[in-house]
């Protein structure tokens, strides 16, 4: 795992193709880039800092550069509100692409992984499992879902403010960091 500090800013400016100039995060930015390189290999990224330091601002970076090299990212933000909701950065991450997804059938996933999926899922019109019973299903199902959503350009995963996040989340984050999706080996948390 890669570890990026979000240290004080200095007064120099990066331009980051589709997002908006930061400050002083060259070394920050060039490291991010490195890990779009290396999407294949699955990389995990860890951003941490003091509240107020520009975590969220190198996440936008982020995005552009994902943007630039037209790789997906989806980002889930972790809230104070939301912090006793069962998996609400996960939904806010993966809602709506996961549904979209499968409207479109551009990802094709087996009736009980989406059933599995459904039970956190809102915008999944299916009849949920009970993934109280066996939360692993429903860890493997999102892993499924990720596999299937990165396609052949790779996927970016982010969540936000993860410090607000709920155990359940957090349970499914650590999943994904001890098992990262596999198969096509191109999605990263």
């Amino acid at each position: 795992m890669t570890a990026v500090s979000a240290r004080p800013a200095r007064r120099t400016v990066s331009d980051v193709s589709g997002a908006q100039s930061i400050v002083g995060r060259g070394a920050e930015l060039a490291v991010l880039d490195g890990v779009l390189d290396r999407l294949a290999r699955r990389p995990m990224v860890h951003v941490v800092g003091e509240p107020g330091i520009g975590k969220s601002g190198l996440l936008s970076a982020l995005a552009g550069l994902a943007a630039a090299r037209d790789v997906p990212m989806v980002v889930g933000r972790a809230t104070e509100f939301e912090a006793h909701a069962p998996f609400a950065a996960v939904v806010d991450a993966l809602d709506e692409p996961i549904a979209e997804a499968l409207a479109d059938g551009t990802v094709t996933l087996d009736a009980a992984t989406v059933a599995q999926l459904a039970d956190v899922f809102p915008s999944l019109d299916v009849p949920p499992a009970d993934v109280d019973a066996e939360p692993h299903k429903l860890f493997r199902a999102v892993r499924a879902a990720l596999e299937s959503l990165a396609g052949p350009r790779g996927l970016v995963v982010a969540f936000d403010d993860v410090h607000w996040a709920d155990q359940a989340t957090l349970d499914l984050l650590r999943y994904l960091v001890r098992r990262p999706p596999a198969e096509i080996g191109r999605a990263h948390v």
